[in-house]
This record gives C-alpha cells, structure tokens and sequence, in this order.
C-alpha cells in the first residue's frame, strides 16, 4: 500500500503544486481558441489559463498581470474586504460560504500569542 503511495506521489509531482496541469494535460501544442459565452480568451483576466506560459511569478509580471497590486494594496485591507464583500463571492463547497465573511474573520489584529 505504501509503495503505491510512494509511486503515485512521485508520479504526480506533488511537491511543486501546480505543476501537474501542464505536465499531464499539455502535450506542447498551441490549442484553438475557445470561447464561453461572450467571453474570448483575449478578454480573460487569467491569462495563463491553460497553463502554456511560465506559472512563476516573473513569468506572470512579463504578461502584465500583477501591474494593479501595489494600487489595490495601498486602498487597505479593509477596502478588499468590502470589495470581495460586495462581489457576492462566494467558496466552492456544498454551503457555499461568503468570501468576503471567511476573510474578515482572519483580518483581526494579533493578540501576539
């Protein structure tokens, strides 16, 4: 049981998270463009979505992504949550949990324990 374990692990590469979409699902060929909705592939905010470009965080500044971070860091932590708040975003298990809730609760000042 162990060693199946062991292969399967080793096989999946799962010290480097994130890793295994490109490995397993990307043979290396440009694929078509796809559309959902009204929605193209140029328009999409997540512009690696396929995993074909460099997933490493300079990899994603060369694409441009990231260039709004240090704007939206400097608005504050409590102007995210009241952003995500008013997104209605909400997690993907069964209960379907409110994002910005589950955020607030881990932005309470340290009480240094």
């Amino acid at each position: 049981m162990a060693s199946s374990f062991i292969k399967t692990r080793s096989f999946f590469n799962a010290a480097r998270p994130g890793h295994i979409g490109v490995r397993l699902l990307s043979n290396g060929t440009p694929e078509e463009k796809r559309t959902f909705g009204n929605m193209k592939d140029e328009d999409r905010i997540f512009t690696n979505l396929y995993g074909r470009h460099d997933w490493k965080l300079k990899g994603a500044m060369k694409r441009g992504d990231w260039y709004k971070t240090k704007e939206i860091l400097l608005k504050g932590s409590n102007w995210i949550l009241d952003e995500i708040k008013m997104s209605g975003l909400r997690g993907r298990g069964g209960a379907g949990f409110p994002t910005g809730m589950k955020w607030g609760f881990m932005n309470k000042p340290s009480d240094g324990r």
